[in-house]
Parts: C-alpha cells; sequence; structure tokens
C-alpha cells in the first residue's frame, strides 16, 4: 500500500500471521516444531519499495494480536530480519525493531483475556533498503526467549523515507 502524507510518501507493508505470503505456514500447519514466534514472509521489495529514489526509510509499526483467553504477561521484541542488519534504534544497529506489550481486557472474576500491541508511537527506528525478498519476524521476550502463549497477529510496517 502506497500513500502520500503531508507530502511525504509512505509505504506500508501487511505481514499477518494468517496471511497468504507467510512461507513456512505449511511446516506450522503440519506440526512440525516452528511456531508463530518465527515466521517467514514473502515481499517482493522493488514492486513495493522504490530503491531508485530511497535507501533509507524510518520505520514506524502497529501490532496487534489476537485476543487470548488468559493474562499474557510479557513485554517482547520485535525482531526483523530483512537480509541484512540496519535496522537502527537511536544508535544501536540491531534486528529489533521495537516492543510489543500485552493489554488486558475483560478482567473480571472467571472472564480474563489479553492481547499484544504496538502502535505507531511506541517505536520508531531506521531500515535500510532490504537486500532479500524473505523477511523473518522473531517475537522474543526481553531475554531472548520464544514468547509463550503468542496468538496470531498482524504486524503493519510504515516505512517513510528518510
Amino acid at each position: 500500500m502506497h500513500s502520500k502524507v503531508h507530502d511525504k510518501e509512505t509505504f506500508q507493508i501487511i505481514l499477518s500471521s494468517r496471511g497468504n505470503n507467510v512461507t513456512n505456514l505449511g511446516a506450522l500447519n503440519a506440526g512440525i516444531p516452528e511456531n508463530i514466534n518465527t515466521l517467514k514472509y514473502y515481499c517482493n521489495w522493488p514492486a513495493m519499495l522504490p530503491i531508485e529514489k530511497y535507501t533509507k526509510y524510518s520505520c514506524s509499526f502497529v501490532f496487534k494480536s489476537e485476543n487470548y483467553a488468559g493474562i499474557l504477561t510479557n513485554n517482547g521484541f520485535v525482531n526483523v530480519d530483512v537480509g541484512r542488519t540496519q535496522i537502527f534504534d537511536g544508535t544501536t544497529q540491531s534486528f529489533n525493531l521495537g516492543i510489543i506489550y500485552p493489554v488486558a481486557l475483560n478482567v473480571t472474576a472467571g472472564s480474563q483475556s489479553s492481547f499484544y500491541n504496538s502502535t505507531n508511537n511506541d517505536n520508531n527506528s531506521v531500515i535500510i533498503y532490504p537486500t532479500q525478498n524473505i523477511i523473518t519476524v522473531t517475537l522474543n521476550t526481553f531475554a531472548g526467549v520464544a514468547m509463550a502463549q503468542m496468538p496470531n497477529y498482524v504486524l503493519i510496517l510504515n516505512l517513510t523515507p528518510c
């Protein structure tokens, strides 16, 4: 998706754990020991981002998971591998795009649910133009282990040239 806001182009990449661009979803559904915490997505970058115009993008994102029947307690990192370690959070270079956090709903006697969340205002990084068409998204706790009970999710990357 492509839009202009205040004369700045913004490009959106939508990654859904239920999407048809997940390259390892068949293995996940077949019971192979992969889980939703590490999914690989296909993205045709040249069709999405004009490399001839820009090579660096400011990246904010929205992350929303489905409701989980219970209370999720971990904060975590959204780790995105686009072919090289080219995500900058301040002066640090890593694969960590930003954070997600649990939000509790319906916390009443006998009825508890929660979901993972992050908004455009929570995270801001810089991404250098990707070098491969496979995006690997890994969801880990701050301690570096897979987040427990991860529900299906949507991750929307908002890329604005900088």
